[in-house]
Parts: structure tokens; sequence; C-alpha cells
């Protein structure tokens, strides 16, 4: 007999994992889909919801990314990391051409953010800077 974890914990692991993997994809695939649908007439607005669903994609772009190696990434790493674990396929820029800044503590709070239409801090409107706050965990294995 060998040491290893029981046969029923392991698969209910597994099976934990799948779910975990699928409703992450489902909700990728859904906002892929469905944001269209909310995205504004007028140019301004519609940047700015685009913007908007992008953070929202990164967070759950993150999220995965904890889920698959177990480990938060790394401040220095940032988005980075997200195209090197093939979970995007290329550096995510908001609707203005700048790269989205991305941070995170140790203990997993994190933050995505875009300096808005004027690339600089502050700002009304099109210029406001949009930012995403979340708490990223390490699931215990």
């Amino acid at each position: 007999m060998h040491d290893s974890m029981p046969r029923r914990s392991l698969s209910r692991s597994f099976r934990e994992a799948a779910k975990a993997i699928l409703v992450i994809a489902v909700g990728l695939l859904g906002l892929a889909l469905l944001s269209p649908l909310f995205i504004s007439v007028t140019p301004a607005h519609g940047k700015l919801d685009r913007a908007l669903l992008d953070l929202r994609s990164i967070e759950s772009a993150f999220r995965l990314y904890v889920h698959r190696t177990g480990q938060l990434p790394s401040k220095e790493a940032g988005l980075r990391v997200l195209v090197e674990a093939g979970i995007l396929e290329v550096m995510p820029m908001d609707p203005w051409g700048n790269p989205y800044a991305f941070s995170v503590t140790e203990d997993g709070q994190a933050e995505v953010s875009t300096l808005g239409a004027d690339g600089e801090p502050g700002g009304d409107e099109s210029d406001e800077d949009l930012v995403r706050r979340f708490r990223l965990s390490v699931p215990s294995r």
C-alpha cells in the first residue's frame, strides 16, 4: 500500500477544479458574445464601455491564472504573465492604445486600471481613470 491520497479525494478535487475552469470559461465566452450588446452608440461612451468590459475580462484572466498555477502573479510580471501562461494571446491595450496597469499585494488585493483617453491621472468623462479592484486567493491544495 502507498501513502497517496484516497481516490475519492482526488476525483473530488479534480471535479471541483474542472467546475471552476468551466465556470470561468463560460463567463469569458458569454462576455465575448454579449459585449457588443452593451457598447453604446457614441464613440466616447463606447470606448469607456469597452474599457470596463476589458477590466472585467482581465480580472477573470487573473483568476484563471491563479487557479491554474496555484500562485499569485508578481507585480513585476504584471499582465505579461497572462500572455506567457497562454491565457491571453496578446498584451491587452485600452481603447485609447495604452497598456492597462496591474498591481497586486502579497495578500492578494489586486487592481487593474486605465488612465482613460488622455493617458493622465484624473479627469472627467472619457478622460476618467477606470479602476477595478478585486481579491485573488490561492486555492488550497
